[in-house]
């Protein structure tokens, strides 16, 4: 895209130490999926929400509620993540049960079902930060990137991800911040070592989003959670 971001992000990548590094997933399954839509749309599942059919959600039998799978078509490579928020499904030995939005999104909604890969990111302990790249892998970041603050809501967040690569933004991640059972999702946008190339990039999104902020990760924490961690530890070591 032609922007001033775009033109300082050209000169500046040979000096750029910055990472976006694939972290292997909790859990790997293979199996056959289906997708289901037409008929529960507005229904409650069973974690209580309103089903939507066009929100990139998913059912399983067992996975605690909340969980995100990345899903990949096992022929086609097409991937999609997705969050488990219902139960199912029941019958034909599948795995899973994707929203009609999430099958189409993967390329299993003319075929009924598909073979897929399932990559599990299940939360352990207390808190939790982590990101994802536009292919649903989750990485650690570090750098300075560009925080869309206030997208609470993971469809919001994934709506806004696709639609800031639509407008040609390269390194769009979806950040998830959890603390006990409850999940805030963010977009972020960039990611590079340079302090003059995120502020460009801040003052190109900031006429978008009012709130944009620069974020800066080390090893996959924003910095303020690694003094926090590091904080906490010397208390309890003390």
């Amino acid at each position: 895209m032609d922007s001033l971001y775009a033109a300082k992000a050209s000169e500046e990548v040979a000096t750029d130490t910055s990472y976006a590094m694939a972290i292997p997933a909790s859990q790997t399954l293979s199996g056959r999926v289906s997708w289901y839509g037409p008929g529960f749309h507005g229904r409650r599942t069973a974690n209580g929400e309103r089903f939507n059919k066009h929100e990139m959600t998913a059912a399983h039998k067992t996975l605690p509620f909340g969980t995100l799978v990345r899903v990949v078509n096992e022929k086609s490579g097409r991937s999609v993540l997705v969050r488990i928020n219902d139960r199912g499904p029941y019958c034909g030995g599948r795995v899973l049960d994707l929203s009609e939005g999430a099958a189409g999104r993967v390329g299993i909604k003319g075929s009924g079902t598909g073979a897929v890969k399932m990559e599990v990111y299940a939360s352990k302990g207390a808190s939790a930060i982590r990101a994802f790249d536009a292919e649903g892998r989750s990485i650690r970041l570090h750098g300075r990137t560009v925080s869309l603050a206030g997208q609470s809501d993971f469809d919001e967040a994934i709506t806004l991800q696709q639609r800031l690569i639509e407008q040609g933004y390269d390194n769009v991640f979806i950040v998830e911040t959890r603390q006990g059972d409850s999940r805030k999702y963010s977009v972020s946008v960039g990611l590079f070592s340079s302090d003059a190339l995120a502020k460009s990039l801040l003052i190109e999104l900031t006429g978008q989003y009012a709130s944009a902020e620069i974020v800066q990760f080390t090893k996959g924490l924003p910095t303020n959670q690694q003094l926090a961690q590091k904080q906490a530890d010397s208390a309890a070591n003390s």
